[in-house]
Parts: C-alpha cells; sequence; structure tokens
C-alpha cells in the first residue's frame, strides 16, 4: 500500500488537505494585514507627534518673530548711521582741508 503522504491531492474541493491548506492560508494572510495595519498605525502615531512638535516650534519661533525683526532693523540702523557718519566726517575733512573738488 502507497504512504499516505505521498498520495497526490486531488482536485476534490472538499478534500479536507485542501480546505486546511486554504485555511492556513488565509490565517498567515490575515496575521500579515493585521501587522501591517499595526505598522501604520504606528507610523501615524509617529507623524502625529512629530506635527505636534513642528507647530510647537512654529508657534514659538512665531512669537519672537517681531522681536528678532526689531534688532535686525536697529542692527541695519546701526550700521547706516556708522557709514552716514563717517561719510559727513570724510566730507568735513575734505571741507578743512581745502579739497573742493572731492565735495
Amino acid at each position: 500500500m502507497p504512504n499516505e503522504s505521498s498520495k497526490p491531492i486531488s482536485n476534490n474541493p472538499n478534500n479536507p488537505e485542501i480546505i486546511k491548506s486554504f485555511l492556513t492560508n488565509q490565517r498567515i494572510e490575515l496575521e500579515n494585514q493585521k501587522a501591517d495595519q499595526d505598522f501604520k498605525i504606528q507610523e501615524l502615531q509617529a507623524n502625529s507627534k512629530l506635527s505636534e512638535q513642528s507647530i510647537k516650534y512654529q508657534s514659538e519661533y512665531l512669537k519672537a518673530q517681531p522681536e528678532e525683526l526689531r534688532k535686525t532693523f536697529t542692527r541695519l540702523g546701526y550700521i547706516l548711521a556708522g557709514f552716514v557718519i563717517i561719510f559727513l566726517a570724510f566730507m568735513g575733512f575734505c571741507l578743512w582741508m581745502g579739497k573742493d573738488e572731492f565735495v
């Protein structure tokens, strides 16, 4: 008598081995889908935390922006005032030395 496990699987849809194999494959497929969904949930949670932190830092930046803008304008004003003072000093020096062609 031939060995039971060496029998070819018949094409009978009611064969218990085919049904068992199908159910096993379906169980594995469902487990994979659940693992994929769990991974997507974790990814969404991480993205949510990242976006919350980004919004927090953007709000802090926007709160500090007017102060930083004021500092920038003040620095530019100091630099411009320095150039004006140097230019006027040069013009005064030229007039004092009698070099009218520079003025």
